[in-house]
């Protein structure tokens, strides 16, 4: 185990010496360049192994039409959350990373009174599929709409730890947040594989729970006297014009495919 360690610091120390080395060429910091894209990498690569397991068991356990309703679901969520300031994730970590720490707290609130109004559509649709005796349509919809606030605003902790270079949390966080996902759902599909709304619901609940514990501990950390940016709210309604135009042409053919060929062909 020593002979192990002993080599691993040996290596480790030449690693350094000729990323030392390459910053008289390049100009750049490569150590924290090296540490930044290992996060990365590391985030990437958990990313990658859950939606592969994720795609193994919905491709053996699930059937066309419960998969293709599950995507339907989702892509209408998508769609309905470019309703809500979208474009202030980009407009935080900008904010941050020029020093306006309190950003994020105000973000938050504005972004919850937003997400608003994508629960109330939600919540009409979970109506309508009710009152057309669609009951498992009328319940996902119902939680989106309880549940949608509460994450998406939450989720901007992301943008946060963005914007300070904090890569290293922000790899944890999502790596564990993926992780966690992936083996819940992997159990839902193997208990109930033609429950698109288990599914769904499990969904809305493990991003939900993350997201607003993860902003909790980041709020914590910024100071009571942090500065906030003035500009951050009309910057990000400005993004947020064009992220409509960009998620709604990603998701409609999904919609589009689900009304008119039908869930199994989605």
């Amino acid at each position: 185990m020593s002979t192990l360690t002993n080599l691993f610091q040996k290596v480790k120390r030449k690693l350094i010496s000729l990323l030392l080395w390459s910053e008289r060429y390049t100009k750049t910091d490569m150590l924290y360049l090296a540490r930044s894209g290992a996060w990365l990498v590391l985030r990437r690569a958990v990313l990658m192994g859950s939606a592969f397991a994720l795609a193994l068991a919905f491709a053996n356990l699930v059937s066309k039409e419960t998969y293709g309703t599950y995507k339907y679901i989702l892509s209408t969520v998508s769609i309905l959350s470019t309703l809500t300031l979208s474009g202030m994730g980009t407009a935080i970590i900008q904010s941050v990373a020029r020093g306006f720490d309190k950003t994020l707290i105000d973000g938050y609130k504005i972004k919850f009174k937003w997400d608003i109004i994508a629960s109330i559509i939600s919540l009409g649709l979970g109506i309508y599929y009710f009152a057309n005796g669609n009951a498992a349509f009328a319940i996902v919809y119902w939680f989106f709409a309880a549940l949608f606030p509460f994450w998406d605003a939450a989720s901007h902790y992301d943008d946060y730890l963005q914007g300070k270079t904090d890569f290293k949390t922000s790899a944890r966080f999502d790596a564990l947040q993926q992780f966690a996902l992936a083996v819940a759902l992997i159990a839902a599909i193997f208990f109930y594989p033609e429950k698109f709304a288990v599914f769904v619901i499990l969904w809305l609940v493990i991003q939900t729970f993350f997201t607003t514990w993860y902003y909790r501990k980041i709020k914590n950390l910024i100071p009571a006297n942090a500065a906030s940016d003035p500009q951050a709210i009309t910057y990000a309604k400005h993004l947020s014009v064009f992220s409509i135009i960009t998620v709604v042409s990603d998701r409609l053919d999904n919609i589009l495919i689900f009304q008119l060929l039908g869930p199994a062909q989605l």
